[in-house]
């Protein structure tokens, strides 16, 4: 079967503060970026100085020459983080100080694909993933005792609105990376390996910590499994817009254009999962509108009831 290229598109930051760093993800969360398409890259001995108090770290040992991070429970390793601070790993040598510390996600998943496919180490599948340049920018960042944020967007109008979310958030030198990807309908990674199937996607056991799908490596088969879920969820989106005679992007570039108003949007005859989405979005429109008018930028009618109007109709959709 013929593969199929599409867009990836990732907005990249670099952050000096841990809590402008956690704001944006919160702020992120709120949008409706899933966890799945956040990751986070510092050097080791940062994620123990500026991230510990943070991400309930205690120490940072080393095992064999490879770092292991020990936390102070696992109640505090979680507490108050949108993604789970466990998911850091050690990938590799990128730094001549440090050893280069990895939350999961689509970064993670990219580079450890880079290695395995004949990368030898992580700067060279860095490069290969953004370019030489960008890699030595990212090098110099982390040097710096900077903080990677890296986001997986899937549209251009999403890609907007997460760069102006790191920026506000005191986010550095904010960036979107595109490159073309080639969908493998078959989870050709290794030689040998268990094909299994979830939610009839296939992926490949090749190994322990080494699960594949469409020719994306992840350590853990649940990493593996919230990949397909996700890209699932975004794809049944995108069709349930088709059915609906939408153009999802140019409704994503407008949406009051399109709707005028929430209950417009709630009447139309769209899936739940979309109307949530486009909800979302709308509401982070609302909520910078509200900023304005607190700066006396703009004099909106009712600042904040539109915002609350959609709030209620999200639970309304969600149970929430």
């Amino acid at each position: 079967m013929e593969n199929k290229s599409y867009i990836e598109r990732e907005v990249v930051g670099y952050f000096h503060d841990t809590e402008a760093l956690q704001a944006a993800i919160d702020k992120l969360s709120a949008i409706g970026v899933d966890k799945t398409e956040i990751s986070c890259m510092t050097s080791a001995e940062d994620v123990e100085r500026r991230l510990g108090d943070q991400f309930g770290i205690e120490t940072i040992n080393t095992v064999d020459g490879v770092p292991e991070i020990v936390y102070k429970n696992e109640e505090n390793a979680s507490a108050g983080s949108y993604f789970n601070p466990g998911t850091f790993m050690y990938v590799g040598e990128l730094l001549e100080t440090a050893p280069v510390i990895l939350t999961g996600g689509t970064l993670a998943a990219g580079l450890m694909a880079g290695l395995v496919s004949g990368g030898k180490t992580i700067k060279k599948a860095l490069e290969k993933m953004v370019g030489l340049q960008h890699a030595k920018r990212i090098e110099h960042e982390l040097k710096g005792g900077g903080v990677l944020l890296w986001v997986r967007v899937w549209n251009e109008s999403d890609e907007h609105r997460v760069s102006l979310i790191l920026e506000q958030n005191s986010g550095r030198d904010v960036h979107v990376h595109r490159f073309t990807q080639e969908t493998e309908h078959e989870p050709v990674a290794a030689d040998n390996g268990i094909e299994l199937s979830y939610h009839g996607v296939p992926y490949l056991e090749a190994g322990e910590n080494e699960y594949y799908v469409s020719g994306k490596l992840f350590a853990s088969e649940e990493e593996a499994k919230e990949y397909i879920r996700r890209h699932s969820y975004v794809e049944r989106l995108y069709r349930d817009a088709k059915v609906a005679k939408l153009d999802l992007e140019e409704v994503l570039r407008d949406l009051i254009q399109a709707f005028e108003t929430p209950a417009n949007l709630m009447e139309a005859p769209l899936a739940e999962d979309l109307k949530v989405e486009l909800l979302k979005r709308w509401a982070y429109y609302e909520q910078e509108l509200e900023v304005a008018a607190d700066d006396g930028m703009v004099t909106p009618d009712n600042p904040g009831a539109k915002l609350q109007e959609i709030d209620n109709y999200i639970r309304m959709l969600t149970g929430e």
